[in-house]
This record gives C-alpha cells, structure tokens and sequence, in this order.
C-alpha cells in the first residue's frame, strides 16, 4: 500500500502524468499497470523502483516515439527495464 502512496503522490506531482493517467492496477504478479484516459493500451510499471527515471523514458517516448510507432500499433507500452521503453502489439 505505501509503494502506491508513493506513486499516487509522484504522478499528482506531474501535471501531465496527473491528466494522462486515470487508473492504476496491480495485476495478479503484483505488478503495476497505468491506465491513460484514452484507455488503448496499458502502462506497465512493474514496481516503483526508479519511478522518476520510468516516467522520463515515458514522456521522452511520448515526445519522440509515439509518432513513429502509432498509438494503433501498442498493446502494453512496458517500463520495467532499466532505460527502456519496450512495445507490445
């Protein structure tokens, strides 16, 4: 429950993230999963460690990446790994 304190307080301290993102969902791995308002696809979180470096690789792959994969293309847009934003269709 304090890791999705810690989350809810850090995606209310981002006024994008705190627009963008409208339910959060730990699945049955215990995993978090981020949900945003258009409800296309999902965020996979993992866990909040490195949260703030997870959401920088995520608006770096909003402002660049998108475009270039299409929002049709993307299933679960996965943040777990260091430094990576992986897609899945």
């Amino acid at each position: 429950m304090s890791k999705l304190f810690f989350l809810a307080g850090k995606l209310e301290g981002n006024h994008f993230l705190k627009n963008h993102i409208k339910q959060v969902y730990v699945n049955k791995k215990g995993e978090i999963e981020l949900i945003p308002e258009n409800g296309k696809y999902i965020i996979l979180l993992g866990d909040v460690d490195d949260l703030e470096i997870k959401f920088e690789n995520l608006l770096a792959f909003y402002q660049a990446g998108m475009s270039k994969v299409g929002i049709e293309n993307i299933n679960v847009l996965n943040l777990k790994y260091k430094n990576q934003v992986v897609c899945k269709k």
